[in-house]
């Protein structure tokens, strides 16, 4: 896109809107980290990160953190999320009977 970022959407059955997120890819190409605010039915807007990890080729992690700022206007980013994904490799028939 025009800005030289990623973006990212989210959506599940819990919320009542979509949640828009822009990013950058790490130098390595491994990790992508996006940041988004939501707006919340009878809550104040919230400001999310999530971290898309490469870790090998079969693996990768998912990151999601709130974002919680005081009143001195310090940051902290507090993980609420950590979702790892595995690809699973099934073995070809064909070896299998061979082995048999």
């Amino acid at each position: 896109n025009l800005k030289g970022k990623y973006v990212s959407l989210w959506t599940d059955s819990m919320s009542t809107q979509l949640w828009l997120a822009e990013g950058t890819l790490s130098e390595d190409k491994k990790t992508l980290t996006t940041q988004g605010t939501m707006e919340m039915p009878g809550a104040p807007a919230c400001t999310n990160k999530c971290v898309w990890t490469l870790d090998t080729r079969d693996h990768y992690t998912f990151d999601y953190y709130d974002v919680k700022c005081g009143a001195d206007g310090k940051c902290e980013d507090v993980k609420t999320m950590s979702v790892n994904y595995v690809r699973v490799v099934e073995k070809d028939a064909a070896q299998d009977s061979v082995q048999k």
